[in-house]
């Protein structure tokens, strides 16, 4: 597997060829089209939202591509990502709040993450670029046709995805985990001695019964029914 990233003025490509059947699968998932045989997503400069060091993130994503095949998430890595995310972020003052598998593991919920999904904002950029840059894998960039306004991924021992501030229409097919309606019903949970923003079960509930996951939805149903019982961990 060759991975680079080329620089072509008015934008550069992430490009990754002969990529082996496990990486293909991981790229298709983190939506890397292919193109002749190669994988290649392209970024454009004007649409950064702070400088990037790309030399650096060259080599720290073609490392992250290579482990990422062959790593299985633990608790533990798990847990030491929450509570850099937490922890620095709150250092850093940043308005953050925590969405998808990451935010139902934090109520306790038995399930274990394959990455971690943070949902921030534009406005935070600034704050959030000197604690990201050196583990970015992805750049943070504003984003247009789709469902948030902004993009950027970092490497953390688990993939974390920051997506900032989701369209306003993204509920229009009903209720998501990420969208207008979560933000606004935001609940507050204290996982191992940290307080965290998360969605309401419920919210999480008509999301994952859309996406048609039955295990992660029996799993949201029981911590509904849970009553006098501490979700945190």
């Amino acid at each position: 597997m060759r991975a680079r990233i080329q620089d072509e003025g008015d934008e550069f490509r992430f490009v990754v060829e002969d990529a082996d059947v496990a990486t293909a699968e991981l790229l298709r998932a983190q939506f890397y089209p292919e193109v002749d045989g190669r994988f290649e997503k392209r970024f454009r400069p004007d649409d950064l939202l702070f400088p990037h060091d790309l030399r650096a993130i060259e080599a720290r994503w073609t490392r992250y591509l290579r482990e990422a095949r062959d790593r299985c998430a633990t608790p533990a890595v798990v847990d030491g990502a929450l509570a850099w995310i937490a922890d620095r972020h709150a250092e850093a003052g940043i308005d953050w709040w925590l969405t998808g598998s990451a935010a139902l593991y934090a109520r306790g919920l038995d399930l274990l993450p394959h990455d971690i999904d943070v949902m921030t904002y534009l406005r935070e950029a600034n704050a959030l670029a000197p604690v990201v840059e050196g583990s970015i894998v992805e750049p943070f960039q504003r984003v247009s046709d789709w469902v948030v306004k902004g993009f950027g991924a970092i490497d953390r021992g688990v993939r974390v995805d920051y997506a900032f501030e989701p369209e306003v229409w993204v509920d229009g097919q009903g209720i998501v985990d990420f969208g207008p309606y979560a933000e606004r019903h935001l609940e507050e949970v204290v996982w191992r001695g940290r307080m965290l923003r998360v969605p309401q079960l419920a919210t999480h509930l008509r999301s994952n019964e859309a996406r048609g996951r039955h295990d992660r939805v029996a799993l949201i149903r029981a911590a509904m029914g849970h009553v006098g019982g501490d979700a945190s961990r």
